[in-house]
């Protein structure tokens, strides 16, 4: 995860979506609905990691060039690892506050 972090220049910390949910709970917000959306973000993942390195491939290079293509590729490849592995488990949180 540090190596993706450090491929996407993220410098935050990553929550479960429980616990995220947990603390909006603490600042009042209800009605939370959580829903794991892991199965459908690592499909489209997977899918554009193999366009990127596939047929979307040579188009990439003439305008970006080489190095920002293979930088793409190799972020692409590693969003597909921390997904897999259970690292990066994207998540949709929905909550309300009371009037």
């Amino acid at each position: 995860m540090a190596y993706f972090f450090e491929l996407e220049g993220l410098t935050f910390n990553m929550e479960t979506l429980e616990n995220y949910g947990a603390l909006l709970g603490e600042f009042d917000f209800v009605d939370s609905e959580m829903a794991d959306l892991t199965e459908c973000y690592q499909a489209e993942a997977r899918d554009e990691y193999e366009r990127i390195k596939g047929p979307l491939n040579a188009r990439m290079r003439e305008l970006l060039g080489d190095e920002k293509t293979e930088h793409f590729v190799e972020n692409w490849r590693m969003l597909c690892v921390v997904i897999d592995n259970g690292e990066l488990c994207p998540g949709r949180l929905r909550a309300s506050k009371p009037a």
